[in-house]
């Protein structure tokens, strides 16, 4: 991975055998049911009693699913994320051309960077074959440019178009069964979720079930632990900071907690990646290097408050001239929250006058030391409270989405 290019998609594919090509290459009726043509497609490729589904040839699959984690780097740094699925939900009515063609079309005219698990060998190969047995047209995919910064080129071995993240844990050394881990295995490893509810062999019973949610949910979380760990690995090859992966992982989480409520499954995932990165906090300081643990920041910024609390004696004046405030910036875990906490700040806190509350969430460095945390433009995560009630701050931590500001204002007090 040379490069990390301004559109970046961690994307995974789901399919199902093809019940169309099924029939025709083992002679049956169109009368026959998809599951007897799913059988003589696993029988035809050496099925037996200990292996039933054997995995068939791509050619002969039906994509039913593509989801993608899109991070999108604008050219002041910003990053922005969002979770894709094509169809956004599983559908037995999507056509498999339009699954295709969309995904595709999506990605090449975003110049875009593919980001896969055991990709080159599978989720890449399985578009191409279905895209051509589906007749969709791709001009933009298929451009193969002459020179690499004239364009991606999808279909160059060595091209930066696509990266395989399989291919990088392996070290281009082979995919033997001792070598090459699965997701789900390296992504335990690193600490971070990968099969939670269902696994691939799952998919063809959700799809026979008609539980098309579960399958796009499958799919999405898949794709979840792809970014993640593509993330990883960005950092430990040297294309991304730590403050940039830090950032990067709490705009993840925020992003997980936004899509929540109307996407469960990444509500399960976040709630598995939390403990996770709990077990990873047990770790000694002294038996990883300094810089190392970007997920153990997060845990650490629940636990950490910090307040900012100034007192203007009189209005502000026109113009410049204007009296100097009186601070205090305290910094506890919410489990501290004690009297002694409470009289600090009330010194400033007065009951007539200007006072402005601001609070960020906090992580800890490997080394135990608070840090603030911040977006990736650096900027500090403020909410502005205009209440003399901590109790009050606490909820309003919980329950009001915190923003980055690029200045802190003082509100009135309530």
């Amino acid at each position: 991975m040379k490069k990390l290019a301004a559109n970046v998609y961690c994307f995974d594919c789901e399919w199902i055998p093809c019940a169309r090509t099924g029939r025709l290459l083992c002679g049956l009726s169109a009368s026959a049911s998809d599951a007897d043509v799913f059988d003589a497609l696993w029988k035809r490729a050496g099925a037996t009693k200990e292996k039933p589904r054997p995995f068939l040839k791509l050619a002969l699959s039906q994509i039913v699913s593509i989801s993608a984690v899109h991070r999108k780097q604008d050219s002041d740094g910003s990053v922005s994320l969002s979770i894709l699925s094509f169809p956004p939900v599983a559908d037995s009515a999507a056509s498999e051309r339009q699954i295709i063609g969309s995904f595709l079309e999506t990605v090449a005219k975003a110049k875009a960077q593919l980001v896969g698990f055991n990709s080159a060998g599978a989720d890449l190969p399985i578009l191409i074959q279905r895209a051509i047995a589906n007749r969709c047209h791709c001009p933009a995919f298929g451009e193969r440019p002459e020179k690499p910064w004239q364009g991606p080129d999808y279909f160059h071995r060595f091209s930066e178009a696509h990266v395989d993240l399989a291919h990088i844990l392996t070290a281009g050394g082979g995919y033997g069964s001792a070598v090459m881990p699965s997701l789900d295995e390296i992504a335990t490893a690193a600490l971070i979720p990968g099969k939670l509810d269902h696994s691939g062999s799952s998919v063809v019973d959700l799809w026979q079930q008609g539980d098309y949610a579960n399958l796009t949910g499958y799919n999405e979380t898949d794709a979840c632990t792809t970014y993640l760990l593509w993330l990883r690995a960005a950092w430990f090859m040297g294309r991304l900071t730590v403050q940039q992966c830090e950032a990067e992982v709490r705009q993840f989480r925020g992003l997980l907690k936004d899509l929540a409520p109307t996407r469960p499954h990444l509500g399960r995932f976040l709630k598995a990646w939390t403990s996770l990165m709990q077990i990873g906090m047990t770790e000694k300081p002294d038996e990883l290097p300094a810089s190392s643990s970007v997920d153990a920041l997060v845990p650490a910024a629940k636990k950490y408050i910090r307040i900012v609390a100034a007192y203007h004696p009189t209005a502000p004046a026109t113009g410049n001239d204007r009296e100097p405030a009186s601070t205090c910036e305290i910094t506890f875990s919410p489990d501290e929250l004690d009297a002694r906490t409470f009289g600090r700040l009330n010194l400033h806190l007065v009951p007539a006058g200007r006072n402005r509350f601001m609070f960020c969430r906090m992580g800890c460095d490997i080394g135990g030391n608070v840090v603030p945390g911040t977006d990736t433009l650096g900027r500090p995560i403020l909410l502005p409270v205009a209440t003399r009630d901590l109790h009050g701050l606490l909820l309003a931590l919980d329950t009001t989405q915190i923003q980055a500001v690029d200045e802190w204002v003082s509100p009135d007090a309530a």
